[in-house]
């Protein structure tokens, strides 16, 4: 019987997808051809009649001068205008929906259909979606793709927007800097989250990297290293006056982040210089405006056992502040099943593992603090994992996009 009844509901998924393959056939032929034969033709298909209401283009603003490496107090921003699409431009059109499928009769495979295609991650699908109603605020992150996607968990599924890498956002929530590149150059944009701007602030010939606003959201910083190989420079941009400075060179570390307390940068260095007591981690100090580079170490003790955290089985030490100065600390290189939470200001961490539904650990990657200082996106399996105060267990974000860097969670 549950061989037939399979057999019946393969037929009924081959029915349907023969149908939205015709429907998207047709759809071709009425709009695309017409418009590349416009488009060929010098003219538009629409010439002369009032515009239809189109999804938001992403605005490329700027010169076409490019800001060269290296870095001095004369570089500036980077100003050229530019009027582009954005990747995905189709938008849901009430009047094409619904397709004429026999409801009764979906509604009785409907449940089989979740039970048999239920993906790897272990959650029912239907299961998926509340949970995801359940998340607030506006995700992005990187696919394999290198384009930068838009997630709005609650009300929308992902949506390309435009190529670029490694995103980070302003602590407001309201912008988002990533890097994009081309045969000659690497550059720094920021994207304006509500009127879909874009504007180019820097280009250099040498690889930049790991973008991020301050705090006060004023200034960015980033990493840039030649290209064919050499030592990494620490920069720092003020967005007011389009200025650059050197922060630091010749640094060892895996990664930093801007502590809000008092606005200085923590990097973490791969080893303990001299002279400094090796306590539960080493790390490099920089307060932008004071100059200078100071190492120091701190003591973290464990919430339940009471003794001293240590951090050394972490091949690469990643952290993450969060608004209310608390710390992620995990390794960069998800070949763990755990991670910390620490509170500077009492110095006590907490051992945290997340399991899958199965009760299969899971090996995060990426983490990074959601815009209420206690939610927690992170990367796994490919994908964008959450973890919100209301449910117990993390969940995916979406399946079939496989993420590249940490996602970025603003309200």
């Amino acid at each position: 019987m549950r061989d037939c009844f399979q057999v019946e509901v393969r037929k009924r998924l081959k029915a349907v997808r023969t149908v939205i393959l015709l429907a998207a056939i047709v759809a071709l032929h009425i709009f695309a051809l017409p418009a590349a034969a416009a488009s060929k033709a010098g003219t538009s298909p629409s010439a002369g009649k009032p515009s239809a209401k189109q999804p938001s283009p992403v605005t490329d603003s700027g010169s076409s001068e490019y800001v060269p490496a290296p870095y001095s107090d004369d570089d500036s921003f980077v100003d050229e205008t530019i009027l582009l699409p954005v990747l995905d431009p189709f938008v849901y059109d009430p009047a094409l929906m619904p397709l004429s499928i026999p409801s009764s009769e979906l509604g009785e495979v409907l449940p089989q259909l979740v039970t048999d295609f239920a993906p790897a991650t272990g959650f029912d699908p239907l299961v998926l979606t509340d949970l995801r109603r359940k998340v607030d605020g506006t995700i992005f992150f990187e696919d394999k793709d290198r384009n930068i996607i838009r997630a709005q968990p609650k009300n929308s599924g992902p949506r390309r927007l435009f190529h670029g890498s490694q995103p980070a956002a302003d602590p407001a929530g309201k912008r988002i800097i990533f890097v994009d590149w081309d045969l000659k150059s690497f550059f720094l944009y920021i994207y304006d989250v509500a009127t879909n701007e874009r504007k180019k602030i820097y280009s250099s010939p040498d690889l930049l990297s790991m973008p991020s606003f301050s705090p006060d959201g004023n200034s960015v910083a980033f990493i840039s290293a030649p290209i064919t190989g050499g030592s990494q420079v620490f920069v720092k941009i003020d967005l007011a006056t389009g200025k650059s400075s050197v922060m630091a060179k010749n640094l060892g570390f895996y990664s930093y982040s801007w502590n809000p307390a008092d606005s200085s940068i923590w990097m973490m260095v791969r080893s303990c210089p001299d002279g400094i007591a090796h306590k539960s981690f080493c790390y490099a100090r920089i307060v932008p405006g004071v100059g200078g580079v100071k190492y120091d170490s701190i003591s973290v003790k464990d919430s339940e056992k009471g003794t001293e955290s240590s951090f050394d089985f972490f091949r690469k030490i990643e952290i993450r502040f969060s608004k209310k100065s608390r710390l992620l600390i995990f390794d960069k290189s998800g070949e763990s099943d755990y991670f910390f939470d620490v509170d500077i200001k009492s110095a006590i961490s907490r051992k945290i593992y997340f399991k899958q539904p199965d009760g299969k650990l899971i090996m995060p990657r990426e983490l990074q603090w959601g815009p209420d200082g206690e939610s927690i996106a992170f990367n796994y399996d490919g994908c964008v994992w959450l973890k919100i105060p209301s449910v117990d267990q993390p969940f995916p974000l979406a399946n079939g996009f496989s993420v590249l860097s940490a996602a970025v969670w603003v309200p």
